[in-house]
This record gives structure tokens, sequence and C-alpha cells, in this order.
């Protein structure tokens, strides 16, 4: 998965769901790039 700089990650004030969905997204990218969780 190629990383997305225009992504907008998390800010306070932004529902708990889009939070979630920036962990998935770098936990994702980390395994990819063989990294420890």
């Amino acid at each position: 998965m190629p990383i997305d700089p225009n992504r907008e990650t998390w800010k306070p004030g932004m529902p708990w769901e889009k939070a979630l969905e920036d962990i998935d997204y770098i936990t994702a990218l980390g395994q990819e790039m063989g990294g420890a969780e």
C-alpha cells in the first residue's frame, strides 16, 4: 500500500471511527515495511 501524503490524519474533534481507521492504516504500513508492531 503506498503512503498517501494527502491523507488527513485524525485530529481531536473528529469521530473515533476515523482514529481507528488511522490506527489500522498505520499498522498495515508498518507490517508492509517489515517493522515491529
